[in-house]
């Protein structure tokens, strides 16, 4: 579940989590995410985790930039 306040706290801590049981890693442009890189299953050493994501209403309004990149890459 992505909390706005949870993060916030943490900097992004969940949405890493996310994108690591999905088997994704960000090719970072400075201090921004360019793209989301597909990590090979040898590399991962793992099979990829189904995600679903329920979002609050803290979290919509405030990151709503990250929901319409996650929407943009992983669908």
């Amino acid at each position: 579940m992505f909390w706005g306040f949870e993060t916030m706290k943490t900097g992004g801590e969940t949405i890493a989590t996310i994108l690591r049981f999905l088997g994704v890693k960000p090719v970072w442009k400075s201090i921004y995410i360019r793209d989301l890189e597909v990590i090979p299953i040898e590399e991962l050493g793992r099979p990829r985790i189904d995600v679903l994501v329920i979002i609050c209403g803290i979290f919509r309004d405030t990151f709503y930039n990250i929901i319409d990149y996650l929407i943009e890459h992983l669908n």
